[in-house]
């Protein structure tokens, strides 16, 4: 496990998934905006975790909004 003090008397900036460092610095850093309102944002995050929280997100975006339509659908048959 990588830790800040491996690298004093620098500082490299780990991942908060993966624990890794993310290649970035303060300035560019990587946050993911919260899902909840009350939520914190989540990061720093490298490059490869972010693609894959962006990408889990937008497949559940996707399943609901087929979820929605299909129930829409039932919904319309079962009125006929």
């Amino acid at each position: 496990m990588m830790t800040h003090a491996n690298h004093y008397p620098g500082t490299v900036q780990l991942c908060v998934s993966c624990n890794e460092p993310t290649g970035r610095c303060k300035e560019d850093s990587i946050y993911l905006e919260p899902e909840f309102e009350h939520q914190s944002s989540l990061g720093p995050l490298c490059e490869e975790c972010a693609e894959e929280r962006i990408t889990l997100a937008n497949d559940h975006e996707q399943q609901e909004v087929t979820n929605e339509a299909t129930n829409k659908i039932h919904h319309k048959t079962a009125r006929l």
